[in-house]
C-alpha cells in the first residue's frame, strides 16, 4: 500500500538515522540559509509596499508615506524575529518561520499595488461607507 509522505517526514527520516547533533545541525543550516533568501525577499516585499504607498498617500507631502512605510518595516522585522524565535524553539519548521513576515505581508503587497496601479483612494473614508452600505440589507436600515 502507498501512502503519501511530505517532504519533511522524509527528511526527518533521513536525519533520524545520524545523531540529534548532525539533525540540529541540519536545521541550523537550513534556518541560515532560509534567512538569506528572506533578505532577499523582504527587499522586494517592502518595495512593493512602500512604492505603492507612496503613490496613493498623496497628501501629508514626504512624511506621512515615510511614516506608515517605516512602522511596516517595523512590523515586518518583528514577525522575522518573532518566527526565528520559534524555529529556535523547535515550535514550528525552520523555512516557515523565517518566511513568516513574507507570508502575512505578501497579501498587504499586491493589495497596495493593486490599488496603486488602479489609482484608487485607500484612505478615502467615504468610499468605505459606500461600500458598507452597500452590503447592508434594506431591511437592516433605520427608516427615517
Amino acid at each position: 500500500m502507498n501512502k503519501l509522505v511530505t517532504l519533511d517526514h522524509q527528511i526527518t527520516i533521513f536525519l533520524n538515522q545520524f545523531g540529534s547533533e548532525q539533525m540540529d545541525g541540519f536545521w541550523l543550516w537550513i534556518t541560515e540559509a532560509s534567512s538569506w533568501y528572506w533578505m532577499y525577499g523582504a527587499c522586494i516585499l517592502l518595495f512593493f509596499i512602500g512604492a505603492p504607498l507612496g503613490a496613493i498617500i498623496k497628501k501629508g507631502g514626504f512624511g506621512l508615506p515615510l511614516v506608515i512605510s517605516l512602522l511596516l518595516f517595523i512590523l515586518y522585522y518583528v514577525m522575522g524575529i518573532f518566527g526565528e524565535k520559534l524555529v529556535k524553539q523547535g515550535a514550528i519548521q525552520p523555512i516557515l518561520g523565517m518566511w513568516l513576515g513574507l507570508i502575512v505581508f505578501f497579501p498587504l503587497a499586491i493589495f497596495l499595488t493593486y490599488k496603486a496601479s488602479t489609482d484608487s483612494q485607500l484612505f478615502d473614508a467615504e468610499a468605505y461607507k459606500r461600500f458598507v452600505k452597500a452590503l447592508t440589507p434594506k431591511w437592516a436600515k433605520p427608516s427615517k
